[in-house]
């Protein structure tokens, strides 16, 4: 259980500057400046809940990809013993 913990902990702080919400935020309130509040509101609930599932499924998805061995991680490289 700790090692899934710690697992997602990285996935999230590895993954938050590519999702980048606070970088995103000005071009949201540009975007949506003739919204009202209650639609502006709705939209970044529906965002953020794409957002975390964008997240989670990055996670699963990353998890089955290094458990299956389609990314070879450098000490696995064939040509290891070149470098």
């Amino acid at each position: 259980m700790q090692e899934a913990a710690k697992n997602l902990l990285l996935v999230l702080v590895a993954l938050f500057p590519i999702v980048d919400p606070l970088g995103g935020s000005p071009f949201f309130l540009a975007l949506t400046r003739e919204y009202s509040p209650e639609a502006r509101k709705a939209l970044s609930w529906r965002i953020a809940m794409n957002s975390f599932f964008l997240l989670i499924g990055s996670y699963f998805v990353g998890t089955y990809i290094h458990q299956a061995r389609l990314v070879r991680t450098p000490h696995q490289h064939p040509l290891r013993h070149l470098a």
